[in-house]
């Protein structure tokens, strides 16, 4: 099951972008992932943008990488 991970405005709004990571790669993914859901991390994205149903979306199973900082307030 994937994570997807809502960037910018809340998801379905047409202007959001989610960035989906697959199972294989949850585990390099989730000291981000905890920091996120408490509200005190940035993340940076480099990928090439895809739709699906007609939103934007990064896909880990394309090229993705990216950076985090955790403790920010």
């Amino acid at each position: 099951m994937p994570i997807f991970v809502t960037i910018g405005v809340d998801y379905p709004n047409p202007d959001s972008v989610t960035l989906v990571v697959w199972a294989d790669e949850e585990e390099a993914f989730d000291s981000t992932l905890h920091a996120i859901d408490h509200g005190n991390a940035w993340i940076a994205v480099t990928s090439y943008l895809t739709t699906y149903n007609g939103y934007l979306q990064f896909s880990s199973d394309n090229y993705v990488e990216w950076k985090n900082w955790t403790g920010v307030s």
